[in-house]
């Protein structure tokens, strides 16, 4: 059994269950390996939230850290009423680090991701609404170089992290810098370390390395935070 307060690893055992709940996905069959998805899935997950909540109030003790479904560890179990895919069960999981708001949908949030493939992990300011975007637009114009310094990930040479982002369809004009014009036409973005599935998966270390990168893109988040909420 997982230890909950020490995370080492997710195991074999769990990509094997990502990879059958896909193609099974059936509630019998989750029923009858409900057993497996506690183990193998669900207390790794919670043993990793346990292990990387220390460092997370540590970055704002706002966040949400209770190791429960619906706090920080996604369901398995998909709503089906408004999706043309009508798969019962997720074939892949995440937990995600945000503040306890009746919006936070709106706010960033530090999250890891699991596939049968691969895994990723960084921060993230997915449903971020236009009038959040545009303090976050105005507070770069305001202090171009504190925001500069938030951007120090983007030069790390022990970490390969990437920026995904949604654009706006048409250019958001602005008096901003011209090196960060690429911030003023996000919709969204997050910056994250993604990998195929590899040995630091199913080892301690993951947790590590997770909790460097969230240290990294420490700076971003507060920017965020500190410019889109009323503290």
């Amino acid at each position: 059994m997982t230890n909950m307060d020490n995370f080492d690893g997710f195991s074999a055992e769990t990509i094997s269950f990502l990879k059958t709940v896909q193609s099974k996905n059936s509630k019998k069959w989750f029923e009858d390996h409900r057993r497996d998805y506690n183990e193998y899935l669900l207390g790794p997950l919670r043993a990793l939230v346990m292990t990387l909540s220390r460092s997370v109030i540590g970055i704002d003790s706002r966040i949400e850290t209770s190791p429960t479904i619906n706090r920080t560890i996604s369901k398995i179990f998909r709503d089906t009423r408004f999706s043309k895919d009508k798969s019962l069960f997720r074939n892949e999981a995440w937990i995600s680090f945000k503040r306890k708001r009746k919006d936070r949908m709106t706010i960033p949030e530090f999250y890891f991701y699991l596939t049968p493939e691969s895994y990723e992990y960084g921060m993230g300011y997915y449903s971020a609404d236009r009038a959040s975007m545009d303090l976050f637009r105005n507070a770069i114009t305001q202090a171009p170089a504190s925001f500069r310094k938030t951007l120090m990930f983007e030069n790390n040479k022990t970490m390969d992290f990437e920026r995904f982002e949604d654009r706006y369809k048409r250019i958001i004009s602005n008096k901003g810098p011209e090196d960060l014009q690429d911030w003023y036409q996000m919709k969204s973005f997050c910056c994250r370390i993604k990998k195929q599935n590899d040995k630091i998966l199913f080892d301690r270390q993951l947790a590590d390395d997770i909790g460097k990168a969230f240290s990294v893109l420490t700076p971003l988040y507060l920017f965020i935070i500190n410019c889109t909420i009323a503290q």
